[in-house]
């Protein structure tokens, strides 16, 4: 989508390799994400337990303290949850298998379609291949029972209901994650209507792009980590960061849902760019959030320490070398100061 805003000025703006004649050309594109991390495990498992309870009760409520007491009651929400639940994770697998190939915002017919027919068709089949088994061995037929045109409306609309929080939930999880190609206007909202600039505007942004005090492709702004990628701009909460650590000359990020982002550049360089309140270094290639580290330990090496993560953080071990959380002799004085030993 080519978008057109006008600049409140007669002569060209040349910023670093980027040029500004009377009309500024703004192309804006979705960074469409190698994995979307819903993080909703419970959640599905909560959602399939309700909505097994919900099916087997539906049309029965008023019999549901006999129902308590039937044991006939728990062999059907078991039978019911295991379908519910195997139904909630076929939807969410799909749903990341057609995040990476058909974004909502750029394919939205397309991606309808596809999550219509793979999150709401075929599971409904298979919820009624899978209860109709159940029923025969019953000596059921669904046609006679009263599923087929009681319950399994409520199966289909509970499906629906799922696909929409999916959609919902990446359209906020992908709210930030858009590329600017353009620095100048990359703070700034866009509006249908002409966006005009000052002169005084264009000579605070100026000033703003002639402050960076380094060659990294970072910056940071409003508690965002701004990252330089593919021709545009990223754009990162700090709060999501939990470690940057350097690997082949490259900063690899690890965040709460951007884990697949790099850059050329130090670890040195980038701690001051993103600052030292709630970030800490440890050693000459790894940055860690405070919020991540529960404490330390005596290193093997003299004056060392080891760092201790917190349980629920336990993972980012698997994605950092063992020994890159030794704390060197520099920064050992800052780790003590904040930080119990173990």
């Amino acid at each position: 989508m080519r978008i057109f805003r006008t600049v409140k000025r007669s002569e060209s703006l040349k910023f670093k390799d980027y040029t500004f004649t009377s009309h500024l050309f703004i192309n804006i594109k979705p960074l469409i994400m190698k994995h979307t991390h819903y993080n909703n495990r419970k959640f599905r498992i909560l959602i399939a337990l309700f909505g097994a309870v919900y099916v087997v009760l539906y049309d029965k409520f008023h019999l549901i303290f006999e129902a308590l007491v039937s044991p006939g009651f728990y062999i059907a929400v078991i039978i019911s949850f295991n379908i519910a639940l195997l139904l909630v994770n076929f939807i969410h697998h799909i749903t990341i298998w057609l995040d990476k190939r058909y974004d909502w915002r750029e394919n939205f017919t397309k991606r309808i379609f596809y999550q219509t027919t793979l999150g709401v068709i075929v599971p409904s089949f298979t919820d009624l291949l899978l209860i109709s088994i159940y029923f025969a061995a019953k000596g059921e037929n669904i046609l006679y029972n009263g599923f087929l045109w009681i319950d399994f409306p409520v199966v289909v609309i509970f499906l629906v209901l799922l696909n929409i929080y999916y959609w919902r939930y990446y359209i906020y999880l992908t709210r930030k994650r858009y590329i600017r190609e353009s620095p100048i206007t990359a703070s700034l909202p866009l509006e249908p209507s002409l966006l005009y600039f000052t002169n005084k505007e264009v000579s605070e942004k100026e000033t703003e792009l002639s402050r960076e005090s380094s060659n990294l492709p970072i910056s940071v702004q409003n508690d965002e980590l701004i990252l330089k990628w593919k021709g545009g701009l990223v754009f990162i909460p700090l709060k999501n960061i939990e470690s940057l650590f350097l690997d082949n000359r490259k900063v690899q990020i690890i965040s709460l849902r951007e884990e697949n982002y790099s850059f050329t550049g130090s670890i040195t360089g980038t701690l001051d760019v993103i600052g030292h309140t709630d970030f800490r270094q440890i050693n000459r290639s790894v940055i860690l959030s405070l919020r991540i580290i529960k404490g330390y330990k005596p290193g093997k090496r003299k004056n060392t320490l080891r760092i201790i993560l917190k349980p629920k953080y336990s993972h980012i071990y698997n994605l950092i070398p063992k020994e890159k959380f030794n704390v060197t002799k520099e920064f050992v004085d800052s780790i003590r100061n904040e930080f119990p030993s173990f």
